[in-house]
């Protein structure tokens, strides 16, 4: 098992979520994601991660994904910044952005474009 600094409990959640019983803390550690990926690539074992992150690599062949599932982390992702000093247009294109990809309201440009909000 190839594991992440920074998402080193993808293996638990994993062996959990089957009500496994195995030992998810043994194989060899990556300082970052990315390193795991291009180690499970070369072959030195298998790796867990974003199939966002992955999509290229696994459509190419480069990866394989054996088992057509999602696991639920309850990892999230935020996006905040300040209510007392107004950002920038980009800034705001690209929150409202990031709401469309997971299906949120937007924040400040309700029609899509900046000129219509």
């Amino acid at each position: 098992m190839l594991h992440s600094r920074y998402r080193r409990r993808a293996w638990e959640f994993w062996a959990r979520s089957l009500d496994l019983d195995m030992d998810f803390n043994r194989g060899m550690d990556f300082e970052t994601s990315l390193l795991s990926f291009s180690a499970a690539q070369q072959g030195f074992g298998l790796a867990i991660g974003q199939l966002g992150l992955l999509d290229d690599m696994i459509a190419e062949g480069q990866l394989v994904r054996p088992l057509d599932m999602r696991i639920p982390t309850g990892a999230a992702f935020h996006v905040i910044w300040p209510t007392t000093v107004s950002v920038s247009v980009k800034t705001k294109r690209f929150i409202d952005w990031l709401l469309d990809q997971v299906g949120q309201p937007r924040e400040f440009f309700k029609s899509g474009h900046p000129d219509k909000s």
